[in-house]
């Protein structure tokens, strides 16, 4: 997990497509290692110099994905650690690589398993437009 908080943008492309890897056999070592704050801080991460890639993010994504899959303990902890907005953010992003999208919605629908967060993600997602065409505004009205 350490790999994941500084290095060169390679490495922590590397280390968090290991952790997606072996999220199946070793969700809760991986967790228990430290892994979530790290994998949310990158999924979050600007491109201002915080040596990201967007397939570290998109790996980033992969993981939380994979680390929530069947583990209620795991997904409680994901929010806990202030995952589910970043996750929802890139999901939104309309230039984020469709595969990366892919894997943070998958993550999103596994931390909704909870009423209480269904609904949190529900009115994010009205707010980040994950629902209608992109570029269309609620609030837009048609007659100026």
């Amino acid at each position: 997990a350490s790999l994941l908080r500084c290095g060169a943008a390679r490495g922590r492309e590397n280390a968090a497509g290991a952790l997606a890897n072996l999220a199946e056999r070793a969700a809760t070592d991986i967790v228990d290692a430290g892994a979530l704050p790290p994998l949310v801080a990158m999924v979050d991460a600007r491109d201002d110099g915080e040596r990201i890639t967007e397939r570290a993010r998109e790996k980033a994504a992969a993981a939380l994905r994979y680390l929530t899959y069947n583990h209620p303990r795991n997904r409680q902890l994901v929010l806990k650690a202030d995952g589910l907005a970043p996750l929802v953010r890139l999901a939104a992003r309309p230039n984020a690589p469709a595969k990366a999208k892919q894997h943070a919605l998958q993550a999103v629908h596994q931390l909704a398993q909870d009423d209480d967060v269904h609904r949190a993600v529900l009115r994010m997602a009205e707010g980040a437009a994950l629902f209608g065409p992109p570029g269309i505004d609620a609030d837009d009205d048609d007659d100026d």
